[in-house]
């Protein structure tokens, strides 16, 4: 590159070059490139603003991930199809339809960052990035048999996206970063932390990329594992993810206990306002909604207060480094159909995956302990063959 800059008549070292550099990227629907459309799964906010026209910012806005991802040399070639205002575990709208799994074409690539888990299931960009609330980028990437990073609040920037509901602060969007590897995941977050986007976004923790948090290949680590939370068993497929991800950390020395927290039947909390009875939803007083918001909190306090009391069950007197669970119960679903207990059969041909659990603001930690987890199946698995 440097030699064709200077036959161009510039000079190599007037240019900061980064590793980011033409890596082509894609995006779901949820971000402002000028020059595109920006749909959100809408027909109507086609050759609008998000619904509005005549406000002059058609295709003249562009998100600040955009901003950033451009900054670092990406090149963002297309934008990726989702779920008609997103908030649903499947893909689909009335502009490009249905999403189906490329594994097993009678099956959903899930959602609601369906399609860019299905571009990164079939190399159609080098990374991708999605959002998530409750797991709509690590659901239909353990559908497609990718990898997925959904962050802490503040770590990568949501600002000037589209969106519906973006003034709920108490259950936010974040973005997620999609992609084939691990490695691939780490290098983007990285390239992105050297931006100091926090100087651009204010909801941004002044927090760059810190190599010091990242785990080496060979640490010995203790791991919170749970196979059933309780409430939903997970189908055979997903049950033997575990039980391998189980035999290859042991054989490398991590220590492994049961991960037993507060009940995730707190959840309905959060799903009885997503997914309603099917009658028109009503408004609720100020009262109530802060109510809610501080049983939330109390369960996020709850949830970290066990966390840190697991020092007591492990070698090293250190509260558990990840935790080992399940993404969903199924390895995948046909669509419409989430009952777990429907066609176990139907998963046939499909991944299975598996999800590494962290704590707040830890992602350097955790894609470095990711990638050992990882390694070990692979090891584990090459002396099964």
């Amino acid at each position: 590159m440097g030699h064709h800059i200077q036959k161009l008549g510039g000079r190599p070292s007037t240019f900061k070059f980064f590793v980011t550099h033409c890596i082509r990227i894609t995006l779901k629907d949820h971000f402002h490139i000028k020059g595109l459309e920006t749909s959100f799964g809408y027909v109507e906010w086609i050759g609008t603003f998000q619904g509005k026209k005549g406000t002059g910012k058609e295709k003249n806005i562009e998100s600040e991930l955009i901003r950033q991802l451009i900054s670092v040399g990406a090149v963002p070639i297309a934008k990726t199809t989702l779920m008609v205002s997103t908030w649903a575990p499947e893909n689909d709208n009335n502009i490009l339809g249905y999403s189906w799994n490329p594994y097993n074409q009678e099956l959903s690539t899930g959602g609601s960052s369906g399609g860019e888990a299905l571009v990164q299931a079939l190399r159609g960009s080098a990374v991708g990035f999605g959002s998530d609330s409750g797991g709509s980028v690590s659901m239909p990437s353990s559908y497609n048999g990718i990898y997925s990073v959904k962050p802490s609040p503040g770590r990568l920037s949501f600002k000037d996206a589209a969106g519906s509901g973006l003034g709920n602060l108490a259950i936010t969007a974040l973005v997620g970063v999609m992609g084939p590897s691990i490695s691939a995941l780490r290098l983007v977050f990285k390239s992105l932390m050297e931006t100091r986007p926090w100087e651009h976004d204010p909801s941004f923790l002044p927090i760059p990329w810190r190599n010091d948090q990242e785990v080496p290949p060979d640490a010995i680590l203790s791991f919170g594992f749970m196979e059933n939370d309780g409430i939903v068993a997970p189908h055979p497929p997903i049950a033997r993810a575990l039980e391998i991800t189980s035999s290859a950390v042991n054989n490398k020395g991590h220590q492994l206990i049961a991960w037993d927290p507060p009940s995730h039947a707190a959840d309905s909390i959060h799903l009885s306002h997503l997914f309603p009875d099917g009658s028109p939803k009503k408004s609720i007083p100020l009262s109530d909604y802060e109510n809610l918001t501080l049983e939330m909190i109390g369960f996020r306090n709850q949830y970290r207060e066990y966390w840190a009391s697991t020092s007591s069950h492990t070698k090293n007197s250190r509260a558990v480094d990840a935790v080992i669970l399940p993404v969903s119960p199924y390895a995948g679903f046909k669509p419409g159909k989430f009952d777990y207990s429907d066609d176990a059969d139907a998963s046939d041909g499909v991944p299975a995956a598996i999800q590494i659990l962290g704590r707040d603001l830890e992602e350097e930690k955790i894609l470095s302990i990711a990638q050992i987890v990882a390694d070990a199946i692979k090891e584990y698995q090459a002396k099964q063959a």
